[in-house]
C-alpha cells in the first residue's frame, strides 16, 4: 500500500472539492454554538466572582437553588447538542464518502444532492456506530472493573502496577476506529447491510491488520499536525492573557476592570477561532473519508466479494 500516494491524493482532493467541507462544518456546528453562551457567561461572571471574594461569597451571584437549575439546564442542552451532532456526524460521514465516490467517477457533486442521497444509509450507519461503540465501552468497562478489583485486593498496589495497561486504550481506540471505517465503507460503497458490513470489515481488517493500524497512526499524526496551525497561536495568546490575569485577590476585590478587559479579549480570541475550527473540521472529515475510501478499494482487490 502506497501511503504517500494515498495522502497526497487525499490532500489534493479534499482541498479542491470544498463542497465536502460543509458536512464536517455542520456536524461540528452545534457544539460551536453551545460554546458561545459559555464564553459570554465566562466573560461576564468571572470578574464578578472574584470581586465578591471567590467561592465564599459566590451565592451572592445566584441563590443556592439556582446553581442546580443552571447545572440541569446545561446538562439538557449538552445532551440535546450531542444528539443533534450525532445525527449530523452520521450524515457527514455518509455524504463525504458518497462525494468521494462521485469524484472518483468524475461526476459533479453538490451538498444538497449528497445530503439527500445520504438519508437511505442513515439507519444502517447509525446502527453500525452504536454496535461498535457499545462493544468498545463494554470492553473498557470490563477492563476497568478488573483493575478496580485487583486494586481492592492489593490495597491499591495492583492499580499502580496496571497503569501502563491503561495506555493500551489509546492504540485500541485507534484500531477500533480503523475497523469501523472499513465497515462504514462496506455499507456505503457496496450497499451492504450492517452484519454483512461487519463481516467484510473484519475480513479486510484481520488480513491487513498492520497496514490498517499503521494508517490509523499516520492519519492521526497528519490531522494532529494540521490542527497545530490553529492550536499553537491560540494557546500562545491565551497563555499570555492568562499570565496577565494573575492579579492579587485584594486588587481584584477592589477593582476588576482589568480582569474584565482580559476576559473580554480572551472571549473574542476564542470566538474568532471557532470559524477556523469549523473549517478545519470540514477539511479533516473530507480528508479522512477520502483516505479510507482509497484504502478500502485497495484492500478489497485482494478479498473475495460478499453480499
Amino acid at each position: 500500500m502506497n501511503y504517500l500516494d494515498i495522502f497526497s491524493k487525499a490532500i489534493k482532493i479534499s482541498w479542491k472539492h470544498k463542497q465536502l467541507w460543509w458536512f464536517g462544518v455542520i456536524a461540528s456546528l452545534p457544539f460551536a454554538l453551545l460554546m458561545l453562551p459559555l464564553l459570554f457567561w465566562n466573560m461576564y461572571w468571572t470578574p464578578r466572582f472574584f470581586s465578591l471574594g471567590g467561592l465564599s461569597d459566590a451565592n451572592l451571584l445566584f441563590p443556592s437553588d439556582s446553581w442546580m437549575t443552571l447545572y440541569l439546564v446545561f446538562l439538557v442542552l449538552t445532551a440535546l447538542v450531542s444528539f443533534i451532532s450525532c445525527f449530523l456526524l452520521v450524515i457527514g460521514l455518509i455524504g463525504c464518502t458518497l462525494g468521494v465516490m462521485r469524484i472518483d467517477r468524475d461526476e459533479s457533486i453538490s451538498f444538497r444532492y449528497l445530503f439527500r442521497e445520504s438519508l437511505p444509509f442513515f439507519w444502517r450507519v447509525l446502527g453500525l456506530m452504536l454496535l461498535i461503540w457499545v462493544a468498545l465501552m463494554t470492553c473498557v468497562m470490563i477492563l476497568e472493573g478488573i483493575l478496580m478489583f485487583v486494586s481492592v485486593i492489593t490495597f491499591g498496589l495492583g492499580m499502580i502496577l496496571a497503569m501502563p495497561l491503561m495506555l493500551l486504550l489509546y492504540p485500541l481506540t485507534m484500531v477500533v476506529y480503523g475497523f469501523s471505517e472499513l465497515c462504514l465503507m462496506a455499507i456505503i460503497m457496496e450497499d451492504m447491510k450492517v452484519l454483512a458490513a461487519l463481516r467484510r470489515g473484519w475480513e479486510l481488517f484481520s488480513r491487513n491488520f498492520w497496514q490498517v493500524a499503521l494508517l490509523c497512526i499516520l492519519l492521526y499524526l497528519a490531522t494532529w499536525l494540521a490542527s497545530l496551525i490553529i492550536i499553537v497561536p491560540l494557546v500562545i495568546v491565551l497563555s499570555l492573557l492568562s499570565s496577565l490575569s494573575f492579579i492579587p485577590t485584594t486588587l481584584l476585590t477592589a477593582d476588576t476592570s482589568g480582569l474584565t478587559v482580559i476576559m473580554v479579549i480572551a472571549g473574542i480570541v476564542v470566538a474568532a477561532c471557532i470559524p477556523l475550527c469549523l473549517i478545519f473540521a470540514g477539511w479533516s472529515l473530507s480528508f479522512l473519508q477520502f483516505a479510507w475510501s482509497q484504502v478500502y478499494s485497495h484492500l478489497k482487490q485482494d478479498a473475495p466479494a460478499r453480499s
